[in-house]
């Protein structure tokens, strides 16, 4: 039955296919893992630390009105030790965005492929949410626990 099929489809049809088959997986296993690290590098992981910065920022803020309070001698050192647990390092903050940038890069590879193989036509939902997926896996806490998500 498909050799029959084969065999009344135009020549020229099956070379398109054939054409058409290889160059999307050439994107697929090459070119869309490329672009996809590039776009993790250079917006994803950025993105996400600014983010983790910027809810840094906000606890912060919210815990100035009790910095009034430094002088008393138990609190002072209390609220120094609360203020250091809620705080990430650069490298903690990195390793959670790459890990949540690779795993949403993973999860969209084939929709990735699709991407790169149209020239950036074709853009899939889950291609043009990259970066929303990101922070949802990093509140999610899959790739590292943040000291204000309890």
């Amino acid at each position: 039955m498909i050799m029959d099929l084969v065999e009344k489809t135009p020549d020229f049809l099956i070379g398109t296919v054939l054409a058409g088959g290889l160059w999307f997986g050439l994107n697929y296993t090459v070119l869309a893992d490329r672009a996809m690290d590039r776009v993790a590098k250079d917006e994803i992981v950025p993105e996400c630390m600014a983010e983790l910065q910027g809810t840094e920022a906000s606890i912060a803020s919210a815990l100035s009105p009790m910095r009034e309070f430094d002088q008393i001698p138990l609190f002072g050192p209390m609220m120094r030790d609360i203020e250091r647990q809620y705080r990430l390092s650069d490298v903690q903050r990195r390793s959670i965005c790459a890990c949540s940038a690779e795993r949403v890069s993973r999860a969209a590879r084939f929709e990735y492929a699709l991407h790169t193989a149209s020239f950036r036509v074709i853009e899939p939902e889950s291609v043009a949410n990259l970066r929303g997926d990101a922070l949802r896996f990093v509140q999610t806490q899959v790739c590292g626990v943040l000291p204000w998500v309890r």
